[in-house]
């Protein structure tokens, strides 16, 4: 009793002891500058031994979204037992008005009733409220100015334009298609479009890509960001945070009249840690109209862009020491440089080899624009002086129209034509020559081929790979074999422990008859003994001994003496003929 005594007063005094203990409060925000209708992180800290938090006040501010997080510990450190608690509240934080605020400070009452204060924060607004939070470098795909009215309203269909109807079925997170340009698009003008994650701060924790978009009648080329970069943007009032998911550049194939895409599907995940929701959001199918190009029957072959053609030199020498030699053309500009095709015109004095094509788009900001490069080889086929020339195109733009875009000439002198195989004669006549039909007489001819068509390399790799094949195949019918004996020695001692506990001549009998079917297939009820002698030999001998004697112990009666004897003898019989097979 005294034991149980001291040990409970011990147990409340220590306890007492950590009511005692206080508790640390502290206040940090990750900025102390933000303008107007920007927004900023603030974290509420406390730990130690406390009943509850007193929240600051946070005049000036508007809180956009509140998290909590708590844990407690108890633990021994040099036989001191230790309780600790910590809870961390987690404040997305809106400037409503300009001025220095001070917020703070945060009070945690202990359970003796007294508070310990946190510090304060000081928090400088600055600016009048311009709808979009700054301190974010521009990227090629920020908001520009074509996005807004000289007024400074949204333009419908822009990145910043109302919430449609679709868009207000889930207010608080969607996705949108934003098309460039806007507006009617000519047929066969590459289109950007680009789909955009909008999120009211704080409303998701995770995303995950889920489907894109699929586009018809088109040409497409994906770009996905490899990591989301949220700007922030007020759209009727709300505060929502934007971040390019896709760009793709598309551009419509000949003939068509409109392009249409897909829905755009994303996973979005809400909720804490043990209560997450996942939730999918798309944008609405894309459906894009083209408008015909003007004169586009007096231009049957023209195409849609801004282009200009340069070449890398003017002027180029074929003699004996540069028998072959190169020309690169740049088409650069914007437009759809799929149809853009750069055609040598006939030159006799030359042999123009097929072009190695390379593409350089690069820029999505502005359109699909970049560089399509051409690389002819040239090989003199007369000597003298001649011009490389390109056949011209004719492109449509917005804001040029119809224009004939040309190449620049390059001179080409021959001094030496390549004889090798027979070109042309001296006179710079083409000359043919009569192929050889059989070798000659005596030539030693040597194989070409290489060492992994020959015989005995072959031979060498098989008959390694024959001795492990067969290897493996002994190890694994010794396996089976091993686990087959396994198996067979479990059965026969389960039925060996039935036979010791039968406990009279018939349920011995019974089964025995079991143990016989369930290990060597033998079924001796409903067949005659000839049938059996005939089916299984000599060998079944001493199994219809056994069963006669049973049998004549069943109708004779016998003692306990004889009984074990017969039961010994039965499994007896098992075992030696599991041996003998």
């Amino acid at each position: 009793m005294k034991r149980i005594t001291k040990t409970s007063i011990f147990l409340f005094l220590m306890f007492a002891g950590l009511g005692l203990r206080g508790a640390s409060v502290t206040l940090s925000a990750d900025s102390d500058t933000v303008q107007v209708d920007g927004s900023f992180r603030l974290i509420l800290s406390a730990e130690g031994s406390f009943e509850s938090i007193v929240e600051p006040d946070f005049n000036g501010f508007e809180v956009e979204n509140r998290s909590e997080s708590q844990s407690n510990s108890i633990s021994i450190i040099n036989g001191k037992m230790e309780s600790k608690k910590s809870i961390n509240y987690t404040y997305f934080l809106r400037a409503v008005k300009n001025g220095v605020f001070k917020i703070g400070p945060a009070r945690a009452v202990l359970k003796n009733g007294k508070t310990e204060s946190s510090n304060t924060v000081t928090v400088t607004v600055t600016g009048s409220g311009s709808g979009m939070s700054s301190g974010k470098g521009d990227s090629q795909d920020d908001i520009s100015g074509a996005d807004q009215s000289a007024e400074g309203s949204p333009v419908p269909g822009s990145l910043i334009s109302p919430l449609t109807k679709w868009e207000r079925k889930t207010p608080s997170y969607f996705i949108r298609a934003v098309v460039d340009p806007q507006g009617d698009v000519y047929e066969g003008e590459p289109v950007t479009v680009r789909y955009y994650l909008f999120v009211k701060p704080g409303s998701i924790s995770d995303l995950s890509m889920y489907k894109s978009p699929a586009f018809e009648n088109c040409w497409k080329e994906e770009r996905q960001e490899s990591r989301l970069s949220f700007n922030r943007v007020a759209i009727e009032g709300e505060v929502y945070d934007y971040a390019l998911l896709k760009t793709f550049a598309i551009i419509p194939e000949k003939g068509v009249q409109n392009i249409s895409g897909t829905q755009m599907i994303v996973d979005v995940m809400t909720g804490s840690f043990f209560n997450v929701k996942k939730t999918s959001i798309s944008s609405p199918a894309l459906m894009i109209p083209l408008k015909p190009v003007p004169d586009a029957q007096l231009h049957p072959e023209g195409v849609f862009g801004d282009f200009t053609v340069e070449v890398d030199r003017d002027s180029v020498t074929i003699d004996r020491n540069s028998m072959l030699e190169t020309v690169e053309f740049r088409v650069k500009g914007c437009g759809n440089f799929q149809s853009v095709e750069l055609k040598p015109a006939d030159n006799r004095a030359l042999k123009i080899f097929s072009p190695e094509v390379d593409n350089r788009i690069s820029q999505f900001s502005k359109g699909y624009c970049g560089e399509k490069r051409y690389k002819f080889m040239l090989k003199g086929v007369s000597k003298g002086s001649t011009v490389l020339k390109m056949e011209p195109f004719e492109a449509f733009s917005r804001e040029n129209g119809w224009v004939t875009v040309k190449a620049p000439e390059v001179n080409v002198d021959v001094n030496d034509v390549t004889v090798s195989g027979g070109d042309s004669d001296k006179e710079g006549r083409l000359t043919s020559y009569e192929l050889l039909k059989e070798l000659p007489a005596g030539m030693k001819v040597y194989s070409t081929k290489s060492i992994v068509e020959r015989i005995w390399f072959r031979v060498a790799l098989a008959v390694p790979f024959c001795i492990s094949l067969i290897s493996f195949l002994i190890w694994l019918s010794g396996l089976m074999m091993k686990r087959r004996s396994r198996s067979f020695n479990v059965k026969l001692d389960r039925w060996d422990n039935a036979l010791s506990s039968a406990k009279d001549p018939a349920e011995l009998l019974n089964t025995f008859y079991d143990a016989l079917k369930d290990l060597y297939g033998i079924e001796i009820r409903g067949e005659r003994s000839h049938n059996l002698l005939k089916k299984h030999g000599n060998s079944f001998a001493d199994i219809t001994n056994l069963i006669r004697e049973i049998e004549y112990m069943t109708f004779s009666g016998g003692n306990v003496d004889n009984m074990v004897q017969i039961r010994e003898k039965a499994s007896h019989t098992l075992r030696f003929r599991g041996k003998r097979k």
